[in-house]
Parts: C-alpha cells; sequence; structure tokens
C-alpha cells in the first residue's frame, strides 16, 4: 500500500509544484493512516533538499 503511495507521488514530481506535492502527500498519508498513529500528534517533517 505505501509504496503505491510512493510511486503516486513520485509520478506527479514531474508535473507539481513542491508546494502542491506536500499538500497532496499530507492527504496521501492521512488516507492511509488507518490507525491514526501519524495524526495530530507528529511534527511536521520538513525536506532539507
Amino acid at each position: 500500500m505505501w509504496a503505491g503511495a510512493e510511486a503516486e507521488l513520485a509520478a506527479k514530481a514531474s508535473v507539481h509544484t513542491p508546494s502542491e506535492l506536500a499538500a497532496w502527500g499530507v492527504a496521501l498519508v492521512e488516507a492511509l493512516d488507518a490507525d491514526g498513529w501519524c495524526g495530530s500528534g507528529r511534527q511536521a517533517v520538513r525536506s532539507t533538499m
């Protein structure tokens, strides 16, 4: 499931801006996070790339 999400996000990388990818990625993780572990208690991770 997560590998498919990574592939989808990678496919969008050549078409969308970094901000759009970040927003889409957050929504995707929230949708896939069945147990709520990645919820509001988790700090945002900022890329240094």
